[in-house]
């Protein structure tokens, strides 16, 4: 990334600005620190991530109060809902867990270290990997055709 598209932050005036940058080099980071105070996030999938990021948004906007409020509330779901999923649970503990941006692009497999695999093992799934047999190590991505019948 060669800094941001001209943004004409002269003539612009915030008090916070908020967004999701996936990936932002030291030149674009300085040009929007110019514009409004900056917050960016890494590995913002990764399991536990979600809380850190929210306390650091509700820090930024003098909400920090609630952050650990929203959290608990979360729990409390995640309780209610491993209640109300046991019976599938139980039937089917094992989760083969995918995503894709595309289908024609293939499928990720989503790890137990994201926050979705966080959150499907405290409903009670045991998420798994598929055969490596459909896993390439050379690309992440799986086809279609690699996933069984």
């Amino acid at each position: 990334m060669k800094g941001l598209p001209s943004l004409g932050h002269s003539r612009l005036s915030f008090e916070r600005a908020v967004g999701l940058i996936v990936y932002v080099d030291v030149e674009a980071n300085y040009e929007l620190s110019q514009i409004a105070p900056t917050l960016l996030w890494r590995d913002r999938t990764d399991k536990g991530k979600w809380q850190e990021s929210l306390r650091d948004l509700a820090t930024a906007l003098g909400k920090s109060d609630k952050a650990d409020a929203v959290i608990q509330q979360y729990e409390t779901r995640i309780a209610d809902v491993k209640t109300d999923f046991a019976d599938v649970v139980t039937t089917h503990p094992k989760l083969l867990l995918l995503g894709a941006n595309s289908l024609g692009e293939g499928f990720l497999v989503v790890n137990p270290d994201s926050y979705l695999g966080e959150l499907l093992s405290k409903i009670g799934f045991q998420l798994i990997s598929p055969p490596p047999a459909a896993l390439d190590s050379a690309n992440p991505l799986m086809s279609m055709e690699s996933l069984p019948p």
